[in-house]
Formats: structure tokens, C-alpha cells, sequence
């Protein structure tokens, strides 16, 4: 061990004894988990697009101003992700997590699915403040409106596959997974008009 000067020591120790500790080599490692930490995939490259971190928190403000920093950088780590939010019982938290999920390239079903989950994963404060901003003018399209569409194509596809059921025609693996895929209301209003009547399948998908 090389052997340490007077002069070297000297103002180090100074410091020491009236401004504290000089290094951090002791400090123990502190562990940031979150409650729940919610990834939502891109729909076309299937890449994190966007992490929902949520918290609720217990401790007091300072604790907090430096335990949430943590939660985002290491949840962006963690999935290797850009984008990252924080989920808070704040209107501009709900304002932040409702615009990090309406800018995400997922399809209107992935974002229901997403928004369904943090709901339920929210405290009852939190829940209730993002469902009064969802009715905003602000966030009513990308949220209640496009979920009604969502909500509307999905029992429309199960109307065409049960009538084609109830009247015995049988359905290829392909056709049920275009009818069950199928996103466009007029079309599946005119394959169930079709099922009605139709001798065979081919006569409800020759467009």
C-alpha cells in the first residue's frame, strides 16, 4: 500500500470532521420496486412501446420527488423502452398516462386492454379522476369512442358466426379468423345480412 502524506491526509481528514463524508463507497444499494408495471407492445413490431409504472405512494414528498425518478429509469431499463409514465392520484398524472396511451401505435383493442388493466390496478381516487378526464372533450375520441367501436365490432363478429352456426354452414379456420379480425362495421353488416339467407359460405364472403 503506497504510504499516504501529511499533506495529502491532512485536508481530507479537515473535511471529515466538519463536513461529513466524502465518499459514498458505504452507502447501501436501495431497491426501487413498483407496485404493478404494466408494458404495452407496439401492434406492428410487437417492441415495448410504452411502460404504465403504478405507485401508490405512502411515504412522504421528499421521499417521494426521489423514489420516482428511480421507478421510470429503472422500468425503462429494465424493457429497454423509450417511452415510460408514472400512474399518480393527480389530474396531471391521469393526464400524462391517458396521453402516453393515445400517442402509442397500438391498435384501438390493445389500447381498451391496457386502459382496462390500469383501471382496475389504480386506487379508487386515481380510477375515478382518469374516467372523468376520459369523458372530456379532450380524450372522448380516442377513449370512449373508439371503444364503443371496438365493443360494436366484436358482438358484430359473433353475430355473422352464429347465424352461419345456427343455419349449418361451416366456416373455414381462415373465414372465422376474417370475420373475428374484421374491423369494419359495414362489412360485417353485410355478411350478416347475407348469412341469413345464404346457401352456402361462399355465397356470404364472394365480395
Amino acid at each position: 500500500m503506497p504510504t499516504l502524506t501529511l499533506a495529502h491526509e491532512a485536508p481530507l481528514e479537515l473535511i471529515r470532521q466538519y463536513l461529513g463524508p466524502t465518499d459514498m463507497n458505504n452507502v447501501i444499494p436501495v431497491q426501487f420496486t413498483a407496485d404493478s408495471v404494466i408494458v404495452v407492445s407496439d401492434a406492428a413490431t410487437g417492441a415495448p412501446a410504452l411502460i404504465v409504472i403504478v405507485e401508490p405512494q405512502g411515504r412522504d414528498d421528499k421521499t417521494k420527488q426521489y423514489a420516482w425518478p428511480a421507478y421510470i429509469t429503472n422500468a425503462r431499463r429494465a424493457a429497454q423502452c423509450e417511452r415510460a409514465v408514472l400512474l399518480m392520484e393527480t389530474e396531471t398524472g391521469a393526464r400524462q398516462v391517458l396521453a402516453a396511451i393515445r400517442d402509442t401505435r397500438a391498435s384501438d383493442a390493445d389500447r381498451k386492454r391496457l386502459t382496462t388493466i390500469i383501471l382496475k390496478s389504480a386506487s379508487d381516487a386515481a380510477r375515478q379522476i382518469l374516467r372523468d378526464m376520459m369523458t372530456m372533450t379532450e380524450w372522448k375520441d380516442d377513449f370512449i369512442e373508439s371503444y364503443v367501436n371496438v365493443g360494436l365490432e366484436q358482438a358484430k363478429a359473433e353475430y355473422v358466426l352464429k347465424a352461419l352456426d345456427k343455419r349449418g354452414l361451416d366456416l373455414t379456420v381462415e373465414q372465422r379468423e376474417q370475420v373475428s379480425a374484421c374491423t369494419d362495421l359495414a362489412q360485417l353488416d353485410r355478411w350478416f345480412d347475407r348469412a341469413l339467407t345464404a346457401a352456402t359460405t361462399a355465397d356470404v364472403f364472394n365480395d
